[in-house]
């Protein structure tokens, strides 16, 4: 919340994370930015729901400033590798998730039994909450805007876009990414009819030399 992190080695287990704030009161100072920088290691996100989450930018309610301040970003350098239960990015604001050449990120199920670990795929999330989003009343000017850049590896299930009118991108800049469910593009739940607020969605699939 506001601040910037390294992880330069190890092996870091929790239950969850959010890189950038998730206050309600954080509106209009540009100071919530967070980023979380990987150069190595592994690290391992275990929860779900609310108190488990792993987000990347993710405000309870709108920000209005600039694009270079709002939300947070992970930046994955060197051989590391994030584990977690899912994943949002971009949520109610801007969110970016950077892997590069050799990090590597899986999205996968956290089960307790019989014995704890990681099972098969789960979802990310990429752009969710924006101003189309016609639900909160109290939460106008929603700005979900989400971005992944995959120059190394990313295993995942379902890959959702633009979800309750927000805008999500993922460049594929030389990486490899296996999708083992579908993915999903146009999400619009709950989304305001007039066309000049509902064209503010945005799904963005780019492929440069990768698999």
């Amino acid at each position: 919340d506001g601040l910037s992190a390294t992880c330069d080695g190890g092996n870091v287990r929790i239950n969850g994370l959010r890189v950038g704030s998730a206050a309600k009161e954080h509106q209009v100072s540009p100071s919530h930015f967070g980023r979380l920088t990987m150069t190595t290691g592994t690290l391992e996100i275990t929860g779900s729901g609310a108190a488990g989450l792993f987000g990347i930018g993710r405000e309870r309610e709108p920000i209005i400033m600039d694009d270079n301040n709002k939300g947070g970003e992970l930046v994955m350098t060197g051989d590391s590798i994030i584990r977690a239960n899912g994943l949002i990015v971009g949520e109610r604001t801007h969110g970016l998730l950077s892997i590069g050449p050799e990090a590597i990120v899986e999205l996968r199920t956290w089960v307790t039994t019989p014995t704890p670990g990681f099972g098969g795929t789960e979802d990310i999330r990429i752009g969710n909450y924006g101003k189309p989003y016609d639900d909160f009343g109290a939460e106008p000017n929603l700005d979900g805007r989400g971005r992944v850049d995959v120059e190394g590896t990313l295993l995942v299930k379902d890959m959702y876009f633009s979800e309750h009118g927000a805008k999500g991108e993922i460049r594929l800049l030389g990486g490899d990414v296996t999708l083992n469910g579908s993915l999903i593009m146009d999400v619009c739940e709950n989304c305001v009819s007039t066309p000049s607020i509902i064209a503010q969605r945005m799904a963005k699939v780019s492929i440069v030399g990768s698999t």
